[in-house]
């Protein structure tokens, strides 16, 4: 059975796929139907998919084969249990899990399954149909669940220490044992409690409060109570415990991630050949993540830290071991150990047991496209012709157009990287990993090539490229210092003091992208800025007693800071200030928000916030609302990707996690969305022209790369278009429309009239002119007038004149009087709450249209329109507009 995909976006359909069979992308017609390179549907209006939505499940927490092999049911973070065609790695079919369904085991007979779920419930449920049959409740919750051998019972274990069965053909308890606790009289009975295969014996393995001695496991007989085997005189803590299906041996993983296997009757430990990523210093100490028995007994499969191996319990010899791009979240064998199902990021994989070669659907699987080091998105290279993102092959650059790999940042000798970034200007940017040996390393790579240009041994706690790309300066707490390097050649320049000195756990750095300055905040309690050259703190600027955790920058151009707490660790009716913007040069607090910043565009320019009624985008600097994003309620899961070069569009993840949609934050509508029920969107990327997107699939690893405009014919590729007078009119009158869709094909159909646009522009458009000099001096010395009635007229006809806001501010660096003072800000805050009427909104994404055409016409009409009057919108989004332009040349 195909998936049941519902892809839908609200523009026109984008005319790029991806042929059937194999990787390579090609050019098709619109109306053709689109797939990606596994016969998978795509949204409409994305041009391929890196990757597959096939054997693909949001954080994996279980896996279980059917009872012939041939199908595989996952259970990840969504509500969802998804089960797979092994052969193909196609969905059979989805149905509800039951809510906060944990610890989902499957009869031996595969006809049910049942699990923990919300209200101290144990739920049985119908396999074959999903339905729900039965819940038992116990107030006390549930601590193990497992079926009887025959599948004939189920044993649950109370947190009461309380053992339950139930007849699962009738549906009804028979019988409750009580533990014989007597030896553990006047213990605590909080810590690590589990069942053997097939219900027959409890262990429990006591945790050790300070001073208390160390306590064993302990066993008892599910159908007595009575105390089973000898203790195991252990003294590790366990987080995992996996039986073998005798129920005689037990394989804990600790939790310091140590492996030790026991035989519980014997009471002896076993002892495995550990070798590579499995050895910790020493034999006795075997490093392992998950574990998982064969059916049969002989054979325990381990995983840590990227590589899975099998090992024969007879012998204690490893047979294989295979690396995986990540560590594995599940391992689970299939009912005749032929198979051994490995999931893994959301990524589920299915490999031979005698060999550790791939099988079924995963042959062809590409395996995980995940993304660039920690970042939630991939990374798009300055010209926009390619991105990089982190997979199973390293760091790679890939071509936008098409997705192929055009270099890998990689090389065998290195261990691999754990995150990476463009950080740098487009000609080189660094990595953070580790060499063949374990040791932590810094990379640096030269972009066009993929050459390494150096690595030195550190592992520090951040990295910053100077924006001309000739810097680097290193942050490492472990070192307690800075270094500052020459980017080219690793060569290191000088060592500084960190601001703040000592990393108490809770201090913040920002660096400027010049690499000049430098801001640090030791648990907020007030925010320090610092010279890089000399160590010379410049200022102290005081933070709000509530804050914690959270967030610190320089806005591109280093002309102020943004300071924001961590609005997870703030109580939602915390009231007060939740972000500051200073300014850099003087310390000034610039504003100050009530509202959680959720995110911030590339250029600093604007501010996501979690508002009352919705996302609101404001201004960075002035505060000015611009637009509150329609129907997206505070605190509903919603959260802001990624704001577009321009911050014109934001991309929003709804909370379901499986539909991004852009939304114009000048009229707070939705333009468009993509919806896949098989994916979880976590990351979004716009190139540096805004017509095309990378949406990233953290867990499960696939990407989507989208057409934003809904008329590209390619990635970037928007073809040109013939427009009658009375079109170009029309669309011109759209811009600002309230219907989002509208507004959008409008923006989209002018970029495409090229010449044609520009003229007409040329002719709605002028520069705005500046105030008369002397007229503004002599109303803002006006301010301070020994007359009231002077004053007050001032005031309201300042408060009326937003371009007087640059001499308004100019006139509070010098010292005025408190009066003026007073007044001047009073007068700010006025025009700040004054909204941009229709006329200028309209003028402001025409200079937006001259952007993204491009012409030397249209970028002689962008200088004109930057040369208006100073504290105009319109000539300062056109000097945006120009800054974007160089900054992307």
């Amino acid at each position: 059975m195909r998936p049941a995909l519902i892809c839908l976006l609200i523009i026109s359909p984008a005319t790029v796929g991806i042929s059937k069979g194999g990787n390579k992308q090609h050019v098709v017609q619109a109306n053709q139907p689109r797939s990606d390179a596994f016969g998978d549907p795509l949204p409409e209006g994305v041009f391929y998919r890196l990757g597959t939505v096939r054997m693909r499940h949001q954080h994996t927490q279980a896996l279980i084969f059917s009872a012939d092999g041939s199908q595989l049911l996952s259970q990840g973070a969504t509500p969802d249990l998804r089960v797979w065609d092994v052969a193909t790695g196609r969905i059979v079919r989805q149905f509800a899990a039951p809510k906060e369904c944990r610890q989902l085991i499957a009869s031996p007979d595969d006809r049910y399954l049942a699990c923990v779920s919300h209200h101290h419930h144990v739920v049985l449920v119908d396999k074959a149909t999903g339905e729900e049959m039965v819940q038992w409740h116990h107030p006390t919750g549930w601590l193990a669940l497992t079926f009887s051998k025959d599948g004939l019972e189920l044993v649950g274990l109370a947190s009461g220490e309380l053992v339950v069965k139930w007849d699962v053909a009738e549906r009804k308890e028979t019988a409750r044992v009580h533990l014989d606790l007597t030896k553990l009289k006047g213990k605590n009975f909080d810590g690590h409690w589990s069942l053997s295969a097939g219900g027959v014996t409890v262990a429990f393995k006591p945790h050790v409060a300070n001073g208390e001695p160390v306590l064993p496991w302990h066993f008892w007989y599910t159908a007595t109570g009575k105390q089973a085997q000898p203790p195991l005189d252990t003294k590790a803590s366990p987080s995992q415990a996996h039986w073998s299906p005798d129920g005689r041996t037990i394989a804990v993983i600790t939790s310091d991630s140590a492996l030790e296997v026991w035989d519980t009757v014997a009471g002896k430990r076993l002892t495995l050949e550990a070798s590579g990523p499995f050895a910790e210093g020493t034999p006795a100490k075997f490093a392992a993540q998950r574990a998982a028995f064969h059916p049969s007994g002989t054979l325990l499969a381990v995983a840590n830290n990227g590589m899975v191996a099998i090992w024969n319990m007879d012998t204690g010899k490893q047979l294989w071991k295979k690396k995986f791009a990540f560590a594995a979240d599940v391992l689970a064998f299939s009912r005749d150990g032929k198979t051994l199902a490995v999931g893994r990021w959301g990524v589920i994989s299915l490999i031979e047991t005698a060999t550790g070669d791939r099988v079924g659907f995963s042959r062809r699987d590409p395996g995980t496209w995940s993304l660039a080091g920690w970042e939630r998105s991939a990374s798009f290279f300055r010209d926009g012709q390619s991105f990089a993102v982190y997979d199973q092959a390293g760091l790679s650059q890939l071509e936008t157009a098409t997705g192929k790999r055009l270099r890998a940042y990689y090389s065998e000798k290195s261990g691999g990287f754990y995150y990476g970034g463009l950080c740098g200007n487009g000609r080189l940017f660094a990595c953070v990993g580790h060499d063949e040996h374990g040791a932590g390393q810094i990379f640096m790579f030269e972009a066009a090539t993929g050459k390494e240009l150096w690595r030195r041994p550190k592992h520090p706690s951040a990295i910053h490229i100077s924006a001309d790309g000739k810097k680097v300066a290193v942050l490492s707490w472990n070192e307690d210092e800075f270094t500052l390097l020459d980017a080219t050649t690793g060569r290191e320049i000088k060592k500084l003091p960190p601001p703040s000195y000592r990393h108490d756990g809770n201090t913040l750095v920002a660096v400027s992208d010049d690499l000049c300055l430098a801001a640090s905040a030791r648990s907020w309690r007030n925010i320090e800025l610092w010279e890089l050259a000399t160590g010379k703190m410049l200022r102290s600027m005081e933070c709000p007693s509530h804050w914690t955790n959270g967030s610190l920058y320089f806005v591109p151009g280093n002309e102020f800071i943004v300071g924001a707490p961590d609005r997870y660790y703030i109580e939602r009716e915390t009231k007060g200030v939740w972000a500051r913007v200073w300014d850099v040069g003087t310390g000034r607090i610039l504003q100050s928000f009530d509202e959680p910043i959720l995110k911030m565009s590339a250029d600093g320019r604007w501010l996501a916030l979690q508002g009352e009624k919705g996302i609101a985008v404001r201004h960075l600097q002035t505060g000015r609302l611009v637009g509150t994003l329609d129907g997206l309620l505070p605190y509903g899961g919603s959260r802001p990707l990624e704001f577009s070069p321009d911050g014109s569009l934001l991309a929003v993840r709804k909370a379901s996690g499986h539909e991004v949609g852009l939304w114009d934050t000048f009229t707070g509508r939705r333009v468009c969305r993509w919806v896949d029920p098989l994916s979880s969107f976590d990351g979004a990327a716009f190139a540096p022209n805004g017509c095309t997107m990378v949406l990233s699939v953290r867990t499960g690893g696939s990407m989507l790369v989208c057409d934003v405009t809904g008329r590209a014919t390619a990635p970037g590729k928007l073809p040109s278009q013939d427009i009658t007078p009375a079109e170009l009119h029309g669309a011109w009158l759209e811009l600002t429309s309230d219907d989002g869709p509208r507004s959008h094909r409008a923006r989209w159909t002018l970029v495409a009239g090229g010449e044609h646009t520009v003229k007409m522009l040329q002719r709605a458009l002028r520069p705005v002119e500046p105030l008369d000099r002397k007229n503004l001096a002599a109303l803002i010395a006006g301010l301070d007038s020994e007359s009231f009635k002077e004053r007050q007229k001032s005031t309201l006809t300042l408060e009326q004149m937003a371009l007087a806001r640059p001499a308004l501010e100019n006139a509070l660096k010098h010292n005025p009087s408190l009066e003026m003072q007073r007044r001047i800000d009073r007068i700010l805050a006025k025009q700040d709450g004054l909204s941009w009427d229709v006329e200028l909104r309209r003028a402001m994404r025409g200079v937006l249209l001259l952007e993204q055409i491009g012409t030397s016409t249209a970028c002689k009409l962008l200088q004109s329109l930057a040369s208006g009057a100073t504290g105009s919108p319109l000539t300062q989004e056109a000097k945006a507009a120009i800054g974007r332009k160089e900054k992307e040349e």
